[in-house]
């Protein structure tokens, strides 16, 4: 009887482990995007989107490599199929060579300004103003139009919200877009008299596991019931 309890057991625990490959090491990326994902300065993986998926690699014995990125290395890396996992907003491409899990986060953009700036609501805008962009960030299309309108549209790089503030608190352009959490975040240590901002567009991030990566369809329910446990709301 006590050795028909052990084998029930056993079988048991096999069902509820979480699947993988044993000497497999799962590539996880991100880009500075606190206080989603970031690198703390102890050097380790930190944020509300990666620390509770980390726990949970860890406690399950999995094998991973994380490494931060810049934006552009970071799509580019997706895009080749380099990174096992990551969380990103939906983009065409990425749905090609990834699983798209439930959603992660909602994303709110904003553009803020200083003092008694015309208040933007569309893109056509900004043509006579000036904008400070984060670099690699498409702003859901706002950056390929900036582009596309340089002689109506100054704009300037930074290369984070923290950054892009301070910018904007010297006066260095009329406009700065950028994400509502992060935002918040920079503005902890930034006072900016007559801070005003417009909601531009609400979107959704979302975590992506490459379809050709070991267990991935499994792996990947694992991370979206953790991903629902966790207070990532704005």
């Amino acid at each position: 009887m006590f050795k028909k309890i052990i084998i029930i057991l056993s079988i048991l625990s096999c069902l509820y482990a979480v699947p993988f490959e044993k000497d497999y090491v799962y590539e996880i990326g991100y880009f500075h995007f606190p206080p989603y994902c970031f690198t703390n300065d102890q050097g380790e993986v930190a944020g509300v989107f990666m620390k509770p998926v980390i726990e949970k690699l860890n406690q399950e014995g999995i094998k991973w490599n994380a490494t931060e990125y810049t934006l552009a290395r970071f799509y580019s890396n997706l895009l080749k199929g380099k990174i096992d996992f990551a969380p990103t907003l939906e983009l065409p491409f990425v749905k090609l060579i990834y699983l798209q899990g439930t959603s992660v986060a909602p994303l709110e953009m904003r553009i803020y300004s200083k003092g008694n700036k015309a208040p933007v609501k569309d893109k056509r805008d900004l043509q006579g103003k000036s904008v400070i962009l984060v670099t690699g960030m498409t702003y859901s299309g706002w950056t390929k139009y900036i582009k596309k309108n340089e002689d109506k549209i100054t704009h300037s790089r930074t290369k984070n919200a923290k950054t892009g503030f301070k910018m904007l608190q010297a006066g260095r352009a009329d406009y700065f877009i950028s994400y509502k959490r992060p935002a918040n975040n920079a503005l902890k240590n930034i006072d900016i008299p007559k801070l005003n901002y417009q909601t531009l567009k609400k979107l959704n991030s979302y975590w992506f596991f490459r379809k050709k990566a070991p267990y991935a369809k499994e792996l990947l329910a694992v991370i979206d019931e953790i991903a629902t446990k966790v207070n990532v709301t704005e």
